[in-house]
């Protein structure tokens, strides 16, 4: 593998690369705890092993990490992490082409993965984002009668590395930071030219950068357009100017190895759509609304809310600040009787992670209800019942049944199901014994075993600890980093025995072994 100029190793800010990783790392498809210490411990360590590796032309990049995520429906989609050293260099690549990158983007219709500059931040916040875009939708649907609303069918999984890299050149990016990071792509897609993988920082950013030529073409067209990634909006006059544009549309992307999907492409009324769009916050709005009334008539000296949505000891007991009446609002959305499974979602979205950030069990129910429903929400649920795992008794054993029950079939959902309950002090001697099967089990993949070892060496009794220690030999290098990160639950002899033997096996070994 070619390696990169030592001047260019020098200027790339790798530093500043390992900190947004650790960030990212939060919102990974894969929970990699064994990998995510190295980012926040032994950042330091892992910028020298690459930077020596890329000078000296060793490097070699490995395969990522892929699980199946489920999608919408039944279907499912890939998602993926890098391996340490090579997910520092595809995070340091692209954020030395960022300024170029962006140079390209016309913020007033491209809303996704808005930089920004606030330390510890990615990305300005994505509800900030969404809301931008919602709010350029409603403009677009104001001056116009019909709009065509369209998504990139499988975008990431076939968008066609060899017109990214010319387009990255063609904006001004580094040569040798293009031509290294093309081999790379090549090589995290098993050798084929196409697609790029999902679920990190970098690939976001090169998604959302290929498709600011189409930005450019709704601009020369002077269509009113907004655009999320690969979701897109675009305002006419009429329907029969939609339908003409979509026809030339479908031809440009097919030309750049694109195309539309059929399930999401649609020509709407504004007025329909503008309806649809805000559905939610109108039930929002009308629910605050509705409080702020009643909350004068109790003042006042009434007799409580008499209203469908939520009863009046929950009214009396948190009339007086704005906040309190804001969070009622929010757990009247999470009891309202939902017309589709589209409004669900929605509710869901918007709820949850307020909920969340307010220590509010309100939602525990529907977060429930909603992994047996809606398992393509299941990390939304998890970062809502998680919390509450470790609190709420009662909350911790549902999740154990759950994984008792073992009533699903993705190896996704057995990981988050396991990581509902991680951060508690001890579990059911009987889950850990499930959790066992399904580490002994080679019907599942990598990803989740290696979250099932550290699960049985922090939950299970010694002799579940050593059985975890007699497999390593047996097991591929992810599960094996894995196993020495549990080292950390064995008592302090054992702990050094792992770590002198196993340090030495390669270099994520040796970076994990220091860190704990």
């Amino acid at each position: 593998m070619p390696g990169l100029d030592k001047t260019v190793v020098k200027e790339i800010e790798w530093s500043s690369a390992i900190k947004n990783i650790a960030v990212d790392s939060r919102t990974d498809f894969i929970l990699s705890p064994h990998l995510d210490v190295i980012y926040r411990e032994k950042g330091g360590e892992l910028i020298q092993q690459l930077c020596s590796a890329l000078t000296s032309g060793s490097y070699e990049p490995q395969l990522p990490m892929t699980i199946s995520v489920p999608k919408k429906g039944i279907l499912t989609r890939p998602g993926s992490i890098l391996l340490p050293q090579d997910r520092l260099l595809y995070q340091g690549l692209v954020e030395d082409m960022l300024p170029q990158i962006e140079s390209q983007f016309d913020r007033n219709i491209a809303f996704s993965h808005i930089p920004s500059d606030k330390d510890g931040e990615l990305f300005k916040p994505s509800h900030e984002c969404w809301g931008q875009f919602q709010e350029q939708i409603e403009s677009i649907c104001g001056n116009n009668a019909f709009v065509l609303q369209c998504d990139v069918a499988n975008f990431f999984e076939t968008l066609p590395q060899h017109n990214l890299i010319n387009a990255l050149e063609g904006c001004g990016s580094r040569t040798e930071a293009v031509r290294l990071l093309e081999k790379v792509l090549s090589i995290f897609r098993q050798k084929s030219s196409q697609g790029i993988i999902q679920g990190v920082y970098p690939s976001d950013v090169l998604g959302n950068f290929y498709l600011t030529d189409f930005d450019a073409n709704f601009s020369l067209a002077n269509l009113a357009s907004a655009r999320y990634v690969d979701d897109i909006y675009v305002g006419f006059p009429d329907e029969l100017q939609a339908k003409t544009y979509l026809n030339s549309m479908v031809e440009d992307l097919r030309k750049v190895g694109l195309s539309l999907n059929p399930d999401k492409t649609k020509i709407t009324q504004a007025s329909d759509l503008l309806f649809e769009q805000k559905e939610v916050d109108l039930l929002f709005d009308a629910a605050r609304d509705e409080l702020d009334s009643i909350k004068d008539f109790v003042e006042e000296g009434g007799y409580g809310f008499q209203g469908d949505w939520i009863n009046s000891d929950d009214v009396e007991a948190a009339l007086d600040e704005d906040d309190e009446i804001e969070l009622l609002a929010v757990r009247s959305l999470i009891d309202f009787v939902y017309e589709s499974e589209d409004q669900a979602e929605k509710i869901d979205r918007f709820c949850l992670p307020y909920l969340r950030a307010s220590g509010d069990d309100y939602g525990v129910e529907r977060a429930f209800n909603g992994l047996i429903s809606r398992p393509h929400l299941t990390r939304l649920y998890f970062s809502y019942l998680n919390h509450f795992a470790k609190i709420n008794l009662d909350v911790q054993n549902r999740i154990e049944e759950l994984i008792r029950k073992n009533g699903f079939h993705l190896d996704y959902q057995k990981m988050y199901y396991m990581a509902g309950v991680l951060p508690c002090e001890s579990v059911d001697a009987r889950t850990v014994r499930h959790v066992t099967t399904w580490f002994n089990s080679p019907m599942v993949g990598s990803a989740t075993r290696a979250i099932a070892a550290i699960f049985i060496a922090k939950f299970g009794t010694a002799r579940d600890r050593r059985a975890i220690r007699a497999k390593y030999d047996n097991e591929d290098p992810y599960v094996r980093a894995a196993i020495l990160y549990s080292a950390q639950y064995f008592i302090s002899a054992e702990k050094a025995t792992m770590r002198t033997a196993w340090k030495g096996h390669s270099e994520i070994n040796s970076l994990i072994a220091s860190a704990i």
